[in-house]
Order: structure tokens, then sequence, then C-alpha cells
């Protein structure tokens, strides 16, 4: 007896399968996206302190680090916390050793401009940056009367 040499070729018929790329991930990731953006938006600092600013023809900030506010009655506000001038310049040069910081004066069109030049010279002093604030912002925050 011979013993057949010939082994059964199986040829398989399987191949790559080339479809159309769904764009359904990317519409879901840009819609992430647009989420995460708009929720970082709502986060933008803005004091609470309701103060009658002056008008002007433009009023486009992009700074908004520290928020000094001189409210009508002649207090000096810090992030919307009540703060004597003499704290003030502590707090400022607190801040002139960790950072440069960038100051954003905002003071009440009835204040005395005595307050705001001395507050503008004291931020000075300590090397700080001082953006005057003469309109008010586009987005508000609620507003807390005292």
């Amino acid at each position: 007896m011979k013993k057949s040499s010939s082994a059964l070729k199986v040829t398989p018929h399987l191949g790559i399968l080339r479809g159309e790329t769904g764009f359904a991930p990317y519409v879901s990731v840009f819609f992430l996206m647009v989420l995460f953006v708009m929720i970082s938006l709502l986060f933008v600092q803005i004091s609470g302190i309701k103060v009658d600013l002056p008008s002007t023809v433009s009023a486009n900030y992009a700074a908004r680090k520290y928020v000094v506010t001189i409210a009508p009655g002649g207090k000096i506000y810090f992030n919307d916390t009540v703060i004597p001038m003499e704290s003030l310049r502590t707090k400022l040069a607190e801040l002139r050793t960790r950072e440069a910081p960038a100051i954003i004066l905002r003071a009440d069109a009835s204040v005395p401009y005595d307050s705001v030049a001395r507050v503008m010279g004291i931020a000075e002093e300590n090397g700080s940056s001082v953006i005057l604030l003469t309109a008010p912002p586009k987005t508000h925050a609620p507003v807390r009367e005292e």
C-alpha cells in the first residue's frame, strides 16, 4: 500500500472588510468639547459688589486675576471681602512675593478720585499692573446688596 502524500489544501475566502468610516464618534467628541467649553466659561470671576460704573466705548478685558472694588460708601473690597486700606497694602505685598499680580480696579462713579488714586498708588508700589474698569462687563454675576 502506498501512502498518499497529497494533503488537502484549503484556501480561506476571508478578506478585510473595507466599510465606510462612521462619523458618529467624531460628532460625540465635538459635542463633548463644546460642553466642556461652555461649562468652563461659567467660572469667569466677576465681582458681586454692586457699583455704578461710568460708560466707555470699549469693554473688552482680558485679565481677571484680583479685583479691588471701591463701593459708594468708600468701603474697599478685595475679591468681594471688605478690607481696610493698610490691609490692602500688606495683601498686595504678599501677592508680589509669589507673582506679579494684575489688579482690576472697580470704583463707583460717585467715589472721589482721591480714593481711586490711593489704591492705584498702593498697587503700583507693590509692582502690580492696574486695570481701571470703566464699563460693566457683558455678563453679570448675581448682585449682593449690603
